[in-house]
């Protein structure tokens, strides 16, 4: 298996964890909403809203860097990091989110 493939398997697996995670949200709410109960945290009645990541990376040839921004789609700033890292290429580095 080379790079890229473990790559590509890694970046599934955290995509897939995050959309278990987005769904495990929305059945708490639904479930909160049949029985009446308030949502007891913020956490539960979040949005995904889009967020502009920024991060390094070095070019093919090694010695020049530079730099890109992407925009995710997330429920927090960690998720939209692991996002944005999930789809950056090898080798990037300082993952910030841009206000």
């Amino acid at each position: 298996m080379n790079h890229s493939q473990l790559r590509n398997i890694i970046k599934e697996e955290i995509l897939k964890a995050l959309s278990e995670n987005a769904e495990m949200d929305k059945m708490n709410q639904t479930f909160n909403a049949k029985v009446g109960v308030e949502p007891s945290t913020a956490k539960n009645v979040m949005k995904e809203k889009e967020y502009k990541v920024s991060y390094w990376y070095r070019l093919k040839n090694g010695d020049d860097e530079d730099n890109d921004v992407v925009t995710v789609k997330a429920k927090s700033e960690e998720d939209a990091l692991a996002k944005a890292k999930a789809e950056a290429p090898r080798n990037s580095s300082s993952f910030k989110i841009v206000k």
